[in-house]
């Protein structure tokens, strides 16, 4: 199975917050027209108005929370670890580590402990987000070379770029990508 640039499926940042938007207004609305409903019943508005108010939130915070990094497409969380690495922003990169893999969590909280003592030590030094124009190349299995398939369990995403790091390699269990390291 090759992955075409027809396939890959990336989610629209503006579509997101319009639809988080969205679910917070209907929220409203929903809540207004049965809170108008019960409105004569004292304690059972108050327990249906913290009801409502937790439902809202976490509403809010699901939507909000989605990474925006189609999983199913190694190239997708290749650009999102590249893009995570250039602003700096580990936490994230964190996210894109396989849940299941320990050993890279780890290792990935030691280099957010790092990065952020030296930038206690040194905020003069503390790197600022850069912009890297990296133009993807392929996606080949990272040992053979051959194509990906479903059954690939870890490949090499490939990038034209005037900076380093230019290689991503990501790791597949169940059908999801996750990143694994920068060559």
């Amino acid at each position: 199975m090759t992955i075409d640039k027809a396939d890959r499926k990336k989610t629209n940042p503006l579509l997101s917050a319009l639809l988080y938007y969205f679910s917070i207004i209907f929220g409203y609305y929903i809540v207004k027209i049965i809170y108008l409903q019960i409105k004569h019943f004292k304690n059972m508005r108050k327990i249906f108005l913290s009801f409502a108010l937790c439902l809202i939130t976490t509403m809010g915070i699901l939507t909000s929370c989605s990474s925006g990094v189609n999983q199913k497409d190694p190239q997708s969380v290749a650009e999102a670890a590249l893009k995570c690495y250039d602003n700096g922003d580990y936490e994230r990169l964190k996210t894109l580590v396989n849940p299941n893999n320990t050993a890279k969590i780890e290792e990935m909280d030691r280099m957010i402990e790092l990065v952020k003592t030296f930038k206690e030590e040194h905020p003069e030094k503390a790197s600022q987000s850069e912009t890297v124009v990296r133009v993807f190349q392929d996606v080949l299995e990272e040992y053979t070379g051959r194509t990906v398939t479903p059954k690939t369990k870890s490949a090499c995403v490939r990038f034209d770029a005037d900076k380093s790091p230019s290689i991503v390699i990501v790791e597949q269990e169940n059908g999801m990508w996750y990143f694994d390291k920068f060559k």
